[in-house]
């Protein structure tokens, strides 16, 4: 059975506590079953640096999973607006590159920046996008 490709697109990094409290989950369940090859793609911040000697552990554990990370750096500070441009641009060159030579053809996107991003990609390449979205405020703002 040919695995589905699907590209998972967060503008936090590997460890941030958003990704690894919910969808981190998700993608280590569905990698285990093996209906699936992922690319995960993420922005690197300084708060959440990662050793080199840790990033080969956690690239070795997912790729058991079927997982392939692709960590890129997240730029904030003066000229935002510029930097989060350019943040997209990389993005969108990365998952071009694996849209057109490596058959993904789905777009998986957590939050609000990755999800406005991601809608950007997958209508300029032509792709499914899901858009996970988790807000913990919901249940306070429900009471």
């Amino acid at each position: 059975m040919k695995r589905k490709k699907i590209i998972i697109y967060v503008y936090n990094s590997f460890d941030d506590p958003l990704l690894q409290s919910n969808l981190f989950q998700y993608l280590v369940d569905n990698g285990q079953i093996g209906k699936y090859q992922m690319l995960l793609i993420t922005y690197e911040q300084k708060d959440y640096y990662i050793a080199p000697e840790r990033r080969k552990e956690i690239k070795a554990f997912l790729k058991e999973l079927g997982i392939q990370w692709r960590p890129l750096t997240w730029h904030s500070g003066s000229f935002k607006l510029f930097k989060k441009a350019y943040d997209l641009f990389l993005g969108t060159a990365l998952i071009f590159f694996y849209r057109l030579f490596a058959g993904y053809s789905r777009l998986i996107s957590l939050g609000t920046v990755a999800g406005g991003f991601a809608h950007l990609i997958s209508r300029w390449l032509f792709m499914r996008h899901f858009l996970y979205q988790y807000e913990p405020h919901s249940e306070f703002l429900l009471d």
